[in-house]
């Protein structure tokens, strides 16, 4: 890890450019599972084992603020000023860095706060069914919310990715499909 941050070091005086002492954290990432430190950058909380616990205990006070935001004002709105309230402050909690941390195991928390919203706006109980609901409100469940920002960023960064033909030159069904890692 040192050859590494010693070449990153050599870049930045060839380059002419200078380290803000305050603004920079370094941080060694390991495998073992034991109390280690963790930092935030760009809004989201980065564990030195790559266990993204951290961030998303971060998210679930704001999450059940929006809650019982919502819970408070369903009186007095619409289902879709509701709606609109649920995607510019919930949605868009959960949707920041989701690539990065949505296939965590810790990320079902999430989802059993959206489905909580998701009762809450639409007036259900605590134990009704959201597969329903979900569709009524035309809101995505969080693993499909997932799915969808992956698929996107691979569009927009097919260039990221090896094609099959770029591979092989046999001419097969997968030919212009991206090469599996």
């Amino acid at each position: 890890m040192g050859i590494v941050f010693y070449k990153y070091l050599q870049g930045i005086k060839v380059n002419l450019l200078s380290i803000n002492g305050d603004k920079t954290h370094y941080i060694q990432f390991k495998t073992k599972n034991k109390p280690t430190p963790k930092i935030k950058f760009l809004g989201v909380y980065i564990h030195d084992t790559i266990n993204w616990n951290c961030h998303i205990e971060y998210i679930i006070p704001k999450l059940s603020s929006a809650c019982y935001m919502t819970r408070s004002i369903k009186p007095f709105m619409s289902l879709s000023t509701l709606k609109t309230v649920y995607y510019s402050y919930f949605n868009a909690i959960i949707s920041y860095g989701l690539p990065f941390w949505g296939n965590s195991p810790h990320a079902m928390k999430i989802f059993r706060m959206q489905k909580r919203i998701v009762r809450i706006m639409m007036g259900y109980k605590n134990r009704a069914s959201c597969r329903n609901l979900f569709r009524k409100l035309e809101i995505l469940p969080f693993e499909s919310q997932y799915i969808l920002l992956l698929m996107l960023f691979v569009v927009k960064n097919k260039n990221l990715f090896t094609l099959n033909s770029e591979i092989h030159t046999k001419s097969t069904r997968q030919f212009n499909n991206f090469t599996s890692p």
